[in-house]
């Protein structure tokens, strides 16, 4: 992904949640620099009176959240030692 990305821009949050939807992820520094972006778009969006603008803000900072949750909930499943994946045995009787 780009890192020349404005927050203040719909089309450029749009464009932050269809690549995380898509499975891309963020690296720590860009969720670090997204996230001050997006506050400063939100209080832009709230300054302005924008409800739409606002709602995108929420949306891609929602987003970005939801993946560093799941980051979070792998890596300490790939700590524990869990399966990370649906795993099925398949036993062969010949007879």
């Amino acid at each position: 992904m780009r890192d020349s990305l404005d927050m203040n821009t719909r089309s450029d949050r749009a464009t932050v949640r269809r690549a995380i939807s898509a499975g891309w992820h963020l690296t720590e520094e860009q969720v670090g620099r997204y996230s001050r972006a997006l506050d400063v778009a939100l209080g832009h969006a709230i300054k302005k009176g924008d409800p739409r603008a606002i709602t995108s803000c929420v949306r891609t900072m929602a987003t970005i959240v939801g993946q560093v949750q799941a980051d979070e909930h792998l890596d300490a499943r790939l700590a524990a030692g869990k399966l990370t994946d649906n795993e099925v045995t398949i036993r062969i009787v010949r007879e």
